[in-house]
Parts: C-alpha cells; structure tokens; sequence
C-alpha cells in the first residue's frame, strides 16, 4: 500500500471515534507530532502499529489496506482525573454508547489496577437480566490471574461479545450461566469447541441506567 493510504485510514479511523490527535497520542504514550507524522505518510513500527490497531478497534492488515474486521463491542479505556476523587471512563471503541462512567480512584485503587488495566462494556442483550438489564455500563478488568468462578466475566464467542457468569471444570472446560436461565440455559464448553469462550476480563464495576 502507499504510505498515504495509510495515513487516510489512521486518521479516518481517529475522527470516527471523536478523539484527536493529542488524545491518540496520549493513549499511545507518543507526541502529538508522531500522529501527525503517521497521518501524513510516515508508517510506524510493527509495535506501535499493533498498538494503534488495538486502541482504534481494528486490525494492523486493515491499517496497512486490508478489508475493515468485525466491530467490536469492547474498547479499550482512556482514563483521566475528575475533581472529587473519581476517574472517567469512556470507551475508545464501542459506537454503541458514548457514555461516560464514573468510578471513584479508591475502588480503581483497591483492585488494584491503572487505566491501562481496564475496558469499558455495555450489555447488549437481557440473558444477565435482571441484574444486568439492557444497557448496563460496565468496567471490566483484564488483570485476572485466576479465573474466579461465578463470576462476571466479558466473553466472546465467535462474533458475540457476552457477559456470562463462568465456572472452571477439569480438562479445560468452562459452565457459563445466566441470570436470565428461563431463556438462557447453562453451556458447558469444552476447550477445542466453536463455542468455547474466550475469556476477555472480569466485571468490577457496573451502572445500570434507569429507563
């Protein structure tokens, strides 16, 4: 692909999520002219490419010419301070809900985690209803060392991004259950299977919004 073609699509993607270039560039941990040198022809490294395909929702063969990948539902966070002791949450990728949350630094701090460690999510469907109706913003950790079962868990399975609650058996195998288990019944997920989950972060956090 030509040079310019890259820096096309860089910032195409960019606009499309609302950010400019010195948000990218934050998120990055770059300056402001490196985006501005990307966007205009110059191509990063293979890391910095991987890293730019992450936080824009896509993927490095799509940056470099290739055909767009699957939306995805999860996003990566961009946290910044707020007076009164609290971070911001927002998602960088997820075009479903722009929504900002709200979580205070002693919760982040109590598990334990940094900006970089977390995701923004919002449910999609009603089998976690209904304690995780329609619509619930959720933060979600990606520094589980161990599966905790029973557990809210981020899933994706093939193309679906759910949220499930998710038992470890032996041999690799996983029970996801659902609030909802009247039209949600339990899966039993053997590793090898189409089916079988991976696992993305566990939910920490949540804000159900009142309709």
């Amino acid at each position: 692909m030509h040079a310019r073609d890259f820096g096309d699509t860089l910032r195409k993607l960019r606009t499309a999520q609302n950010l400019s270039q010195d948000e990218l560039a934050a998120a990055m941990n770059v300056t402001k002219s490196s985006i501005s040198l990307w966007e205009n022809g110059t191509i990063p490294r293979p890391d910095k490419r991987a890293r730019l395909a992450l936080l824009l929702g896509t993927s490095e063969d799509h940056l470099m010419g290739g055909a767009a990948p699957p939306e995805s539902l999860v996003g990566e966070a961009l946290v910044g301070q707020e007076a009164g002791g609290y971070v911001l949450v927002r998602p960088l990728v997820d075009t479903h809900s722009m929504t900002t949350i709200r979580v205070s630094r002693r919760t982040i701090a109590e598990a334990q985690m940094t900006g970089k460690d977390m995701r923004h999510h919002t449910m999609q469907d009603n089998s976690m209803a209904p304690v995780l109706p329609v619509g619930t913003l959720m933060v979600l950790s990606l520094t589980t060392n161990a599966l905790v079962n029973g557990a809210p868990y981020v899933i994706r399975q093939g193309m679906h991004t759910r949220v499930a609650l998710v038992y470890g058996g032996g041999l690799g195998q996983l029970r996801l259950r659902f609030y909802n288990n009247a039209e949600y019944p339990d899966e039993i997920c053997n590793e090898g299977d189409p089916r079988y989950p991976e696992i993305v972060g566990k939910v920490f956090w949540w804000a159900v919004v009142l309709r």
